[in-house]
């Protein structure tokens, strides 16, 4: 049985050039580390914030990497 969703639409004020992140739970629900736990949605902020000053390129790649250590094999 479907059920109907409700969407909210936000409006954002950009007022000068900025980098904003979109996350969904995909990188942080991955399991790992040394205790085989969910990486953790406020890891990933933190991460994020630590790398912010860096391109996006660069960010892409210390991203990728951090995923790749955390999920381990």
């Amino acid at each position: 049985m479907e059920t109907e969703k409700t969407f909210n639409t936000v409006n954002l004020n950009i007022i000068r050039v900025m980098p904003f992140y979109l996350q969904s739970n995909g990188f942080y629900d991955q399991v790992g580390g040394k205790t085989g736990k969910k990486y953790k949605k406020s890891a990933l902020n933190k991460f994020i914030a630590g790398i912010s000053e860096q391109s996006m390129e660069k960010q892409k790649d210390l991203l990728e990497n951090e995923l790749k250590q955390w999920m381990g094999k």
